[in-house]
């Protein structure tokens, strides 16, 4: 969950890093699912992410990788990012995080997952509506007057669409940009409600370290923008982990869980091959 680091571009070269993260086993899935599931049940919190990763075989050039994102996924923010710090990654996350263009800030709460002609349950709408209350309460105690709110409505992303919620809100005389960006991340649709105990439970039972998966990228070239790293994969040598979560409540379901996350797979899936 933490912030991406900022790399200037005039010495830009690729660079693989070792890492000791390895493949997330289903029988590993399924006991992090129940370890959460039962904190939920005992009403410990509202709604906690939980991730896995999925190591696959990839030789493809990284440069190939990122120019096949473009081509299939011109409504997501597509990057390509390498440094001995960090090592390769590379993304296509559909969701804003923050941006301003100095009079209001824009930002989305994307939460829910189901199959492109799969109908929307209960436990989808719920999961976004607690996203976008914590949205728009994080815009009001950091001083925005928020004064729009359009959604949820279907946000299409490769073979699934997500429940999407787009939120604008006016600058104040004690509203900050830095201070709100980093007053919403980690939000419920990475982490959880509330935050904190969310944050302490994902850390004491995911068997990985989430390195630079739901963290930030921002962009501050003329108007900040800043987007949440999802969809996003790390490239070793000869092989990829690809990073994927779902957010969990009451209402979820171990195996319907899984495949939301092998369904999110096929995103990046598609331009390794």
């Amino acid at each position: 969950m933490e912030q991406l680091v900022e790399i200037g571009l005039e010495d830009f070269e690729i660079t693989f890093n070792e890492s000791n993260n390895r493949h997330t086993s289903k029988s590993e899935y399924d006991k992090s699912f129940e370890s959460l599931h039962k904190s939920l049940l005992k009403n410990d919190l509202q709604k906690v992410v939980l991730s896995k990763i999925k190591e696959v075989d990839c030789s493809k050039n990284p440069e190939a990788i990122f120019n096949d994102l473009n081509q299939n996924y011109a409504s997501t923010f597509n990057y390509l990012l390498s440094s001995s710090a960090v090592g390769c990654w590379l993304g296509a996350t559909p969701e804003l995080l923050l941006e301003s263009d100095g009079l209001k800030v824009n930002t989305v709460s994307l939460a829910g997952t189901v199959l492109q002609d799969e109908p929307w349950s209960d436990k989808e709408f719920e999961e976004q509506q607690y996203v976008t209350d914590y949205i728009v309460n994080t815009l009001t105690e950091n001083g925005f007057q928020t004064n729009e709110v359009n959604g949820p409505v279907d946000c299409n992303n490769g073979i699934v669409k997500h429940l999407k919620t787009t939120i604008t809100a006016d600058y104040t005389n004690r509203a900050s940009f830095t201070q709100t960006l980093q007053a919403l991340h980690p939000t419920p649709a990475t982490c959880g409600i509330p935050t904190t105990k969310a944050k302490e439970l994902i850390l004491s039972t995911e068997n990985h370290d989430r390195k630079l998966y739901t963290g930030f990228i921002l962009l501050n070239f003329y108007q900040p923008k800043a987007f949440v790293n999802l969809r996003c994969l790390e490239l070793l040598n000869n092989k990829a982990h690809l990073f994927l979560g779902g957010g969990l409540t009451q209402k979820s379901d171990c195996e319907k869980e899984w495949q939301e996350t092998e369904r999110k797979a096929e995103t990046l899936l598609k331009v390794l091959k």
